[in-house]
């Protein structure tokens, strides 16, 4: 019996079956992975630009500092005359003598029952409170605020009327000014001054000035370290 090569694969068991003897049959190849018709597959795994983790910023917030005690005795001038005449009680002259020009004002004062006043009648105009020795650490911060009014504040250093002083026991070492408002005069005004204490210092001073005409008043004068 002769016999056509079948078109499929699967007569072959059948034809032989039957005693055909039959030619080879072209077997169809099997599928290549070089087979440039095969679909390419992507593995590479897709990221979704919104899933990722946010920056971070590294930056430290800024700490609050906060005020610790106040250094300074009598800053509210409620305690009446000490040492100096016309000077708070636990304050005094830097040249260490009384002058007409110092008087406690107990009309306008702005908080409780009185001010300190200066008028810039003698050579140096001011007056002082220093801390207590050993107080001051070198490298903490410090900070000196008061409630200040001028008068026709107009010559020389006028606008410098209150300054953080740094002292070693009874030596003088230097000095912080404050920034001036704007102005000769002006009402009650709270100056502030915050500074580092320099190397070798032990001791602070609070230091009220008036170096020129017109009239410079304080009150609520506090002295403080700053601590987080």
């Amino acid at each position: 019996m002769a016999c056509r090569p079948p078109l499929l694969l699967s007569l072959v068991p059948v034809l032989l079956a039957a005693g055909c003897s039959c030619p080879n049959l072209p077997l169809d190849p099997l599928p290549s992975g070089d087979d440039s018709s095969d679909p390419v597959i992507d593995d590479t795994e897709e990221t979704n630009p919104f899933d990722s983790d946010p920056p971070t910023d590294d930056t430290e917030e800024p700490q609050d500092l906060q005020e610790g005690s106040n250094q300074l005795m009598n800053g509210g001038f409620e305690q009446g005359e000490g040492s100096y005449t016309g000077v708070g009680y636990g304050w005094e002259t830097t040249d260490g003598a009384s002058h007409g020009e110092d008087w406690l004002d107990y009309h306008t004062p702005y908080a409780g029952t009185a001010a300190q006043c200066i008028t810039g009648g003698w050579s140096v105009a001011a007056i002082q409170q220093l801390s207590r020795e050993g107080t001051v650490t070198p490298g903490l911060t410090y900070r000196l605020r008061a409630m200040v009014r001028a008068q026709d504040m107009t010559s020389g250093h006028g606008t410098y009327l209150l300054g953080l002083r740094w002292y070693q026991g009874e030596t003088y070492i230097s000095e912080v000014q404050m920034v001036p408002p704007h102005g000769i005069t002006y009402d009650w005004t709270q100056i502030v001054i915050d500074a580092v204490a320099p190397a070798d210092v032990d001791r602070a001073a609070a230091y009220l000035a008036a170096y020129t005409d017109g009239i410079a008043c304080y009150d609520d004068v506090v002295l403080t370290d700053l601590r987080p």
